[in-house]
Parts: C-alpha cells; structure tokens; sequence
C-alpha cells in the first residue's frame, strides 16, 4: 500500500449498537431485523436457515437447523494480525491495549502526569482479505470435529461478522484509484465503502480454496439502525460476473485508524518533554520504540537502560529518564544538582536521535521551551516541578 494516498483519521471508533457478541443475543438479533442480499445463485432456502437456526450447547459449531445444516460463526476487522509469544495470530492492537493496561496500572511517577496512549492501529482492506482467508482456512481445520457431531450434516455454512468498514477513494469519473494516478486525480472526495463480499478476485480465490468443504459464505453487516445485511455467496455455484467489482491490488482508501489514550492524575508534577517521530516511515519506528525490549538504547550518544518499569529507560545516574510509549524525557527530581544539570543541554535540542534495536529513530520536541527554560544569557532556569527549580549560570 505503499503508493497509495492514506488518510488517518484519529480516533474513530464505528459506531456499535450491540455491545455483545455472544451467539445467543447475536442470533436474536439478526432474526428479528435481517435482509438478505444474493451475490450469487443459490438452491438454498436462507430465509428458512436464518428463522430456523438455534445455538449449538455446548458449541461448536456455533448454530444448528434441523441436523442436515450447521453454522460456524467468526468475527472479521480490518486490522492486523501478527504472531503472539504463543505463536498464534491475534490482532495486534489488543496486544497494545493489554500492554497499555500493563503500564498505566503500576505509572512511574515522574510520568504519571502525562498520558500513555497506544500506536493507531489502522484498517486496510488487505488486512481485511488476509484475516477472511486464514480465519476460514481455521474453521476448515477443524471440520472433522463438527462433523463429529453432526454426522448428518448436508450443509456446512459461515456467518462472517464483519466487524470494520473500509472507505475507497474514487476517481472523478468513478473509477477504482490505484495510487498511480495525478495528484488532482488522487484529491478528489468521492468515496465508497469497500465491498469485500463482491471482490471478484477474492471471492474467486475463496471459491477455488474452500468450495469442498463449506457450502454458503453469509457475510454480515450490521447497519446503525440495528438491520442486520446478509451478503450471500454459494461457493458451490459460478459467480455473476454482474454482481462483483474489479478493484485493483492497491487501493487508493482512508484508513481509520483508533488510538487508546489514557489520562493519568496525581504524582509528582515533573517537567514532561514531549516529542514527536519525525523518521520515514512514522508506523515502522513508532511500533519498534513501543515494542522496545532492549536492555539499553541510545539517546544522541548517551546510553539509557531499561528499568523495572518496562515501558522506562534511564542512565545509570537515573538522572535522565525516557518514557517509550509517551515519546517523553524528564529529569528524575530527586537526584542531586550536578546530574541534573549534565543532562539539561540534550533536553533544549529540537532534535533528537534514538537509536533502538538497530533503528535511528529522529525525534522533534512538541513542548516549547518556554514551558519549562528561561535565559537571559548569563543565567538560567530549568523547571523540575511545580515546586522547584534548578538555577544556573551560564559559562561565558
């Protein structure tokens, strides 16, 4: 997606009328407001499957009709998948909200006065594409043992939940853009929300992939006035050709992305120096300084260690300390004077450079000096909290 024109919007978080995914409420919900929408032709009877399906105990699968048909049911965003420590695939910003949670339970002091946030995650209809297929190639692993316990069974189906919506970006004649396009081409505003369950290629690469083992492919929506969209695909039948959309491999789209930031009050009112990433590729060294487990990295020459606080890095003195996941510098107020002042030269810089796990990662402040230094060229102030500050001459 590198040549594409991206679009972060902070903070935005659709809009979820059921707060629950458990199958019971969920199959209430759907049969009591559901439209059904046919990609393709199909000789089964949906309206009767949906009406008729009742929750499997002990599951799984997820949902029964008669014993001929069972429903296995998985929720689907458009956000990473990465490898956990236990070698399985999740989505990676749950790892960052659980790592955040981590952090903001036991706050260092000196940083408890600012805020912790984790790194945007951002939806991709790729992303979207690959979770689909390996969350399908899942459930197709364990086949056998639903059919175990449905040994009748005629009709295997799946309900994909799709929990994220993508917006694409249109060209002024209503084409699909690719990120090849000109510059004026690229700023125009029409859009459209990505239609997975019409993407002639994918659906045909599923097609090809599971057609032996599961029957109907029901992607679900769930609108904001609680209607559940049924977009039913009988893997088991050809495709019309005039019910799909050819977009290109790179899509030119918006990417919502959310970021989970937390407040945190009381402590030691310390001077907080903030910055910013200012290295290409912004995402790849924001993830490396986040994921940071190294023992030591380097700040302009000077080395920090990692503390018993895992999101901490400070010198041996501990006069200098780095929060990772705030991007933020202090000076630890309860040293003495003289390591204090060593470090007050490096924290008036407007640039920075980290170097973390084989990365250079060049930071520029975002806290105005002003906030926290005072000169009148032959002495000067430092703030070290809301009580205390440090005073100096300085050398001719």
């Amino acid at each position: 997606m590198a040549t594409s024109f991206l679009v972060f919007i902070k903070n935005v978080e659709r809009c979820r009328m059921r707060n629950t995914s458990k199958e019971k409420q969920l199959l209430k919900d759907i049969q009591q407001n559901y439209s059904v929408i046919r990609v393709n032709n199909t000789s089964h009877d949906i309206e009767y499957v949906i009406n008729n399906m009742i929750v499997v105990e002990p599951e799984p699968p997820d949902f029964s009709c008669g014993e001929n048909i069972y429903l296995e049911h998985f929720e689907v965003t458009a956000y990473q998948r990465v490898e956990n420590k236990n070698k399985k695939l999740s989505l990676a910003h749950l790892a960052d909200e659980a790592r955040l949670e981590k952090r903001t339970s036991n706050p260092q002091s000196i940083f408890r006065a600012t805020h912790y946030c984790t790194p945007p995650t951002r939806t991709n209809t790729c992303y979207l594409k690959e979770n689909i297929d390996a969350l399908i190639s899942e459930k197709a692993k364990r086949q056998e043992g639903y059919n175990r316990k449905f040994p009748n069974a005629k009709c295997r189906h799946l309900l994909v939940e799709l929990k994220s919506r993508c917006e694409i970006l249109l060209g002024r004649d209503g084409q699909y853009l690719d990120g090849s396009e000109a510059e004026d081409e690229r700023q125009h505003d029409r859009k459209e929300f990505y239609e997975v369950y019409r993407d002639a290629d994918f659906i045909k690469s599923l097609k090809e992939k599971y057609s032996a083992e599961w029957d109907l492919l029901l992607f679900m929506e769930e609108s904001h006035s609680c209607e559940f969209y049924l977009y039913c695909f009988d893997l088991k039948e050809n495709i019309v050709a005039e019910n799909m959309k050819h977009y290109p491999d790179t899509l030119t789209q918006i990417i919502c992305g959310e970021l989970n930031e937390v407040q945190m009050q009381g402590g030691v009112d310390v001077t907080n120096i903030r910055y910013d990433i200012e290295t290409d590729c912004y995402d790849v060294s924001r993830n490396t300084l986040w994921n940071c487990n190294a023992d030591t990295i380097a700040v302009d020459s000077i080395s920090l260690h990692k503390s018993s606080h895992d999101s901490i890095y400070m010198t041996r003195d501990e006069g200098l300390q780095f929060e990772i996941s705030q991007l933020t510098f202090a000076i630890n107020p309860d040293v003495s004077a003289d390591i204090m002042v060593k470090y007050i030269p490096l924290l008036l810089r407007d640039i920075l450079l980290i170097q973390c796990q084989e990365a250079s990662i060049k930071l520029k402040r975002n806290t105005s000096i002003n906030d926290y230094y005072y000169s009148d060229g032959a002495d000067a102030l430092f703030r070290i909290d809301a009580e205390r500050n440090l005073s100096f001459k300085l050398a001719p």
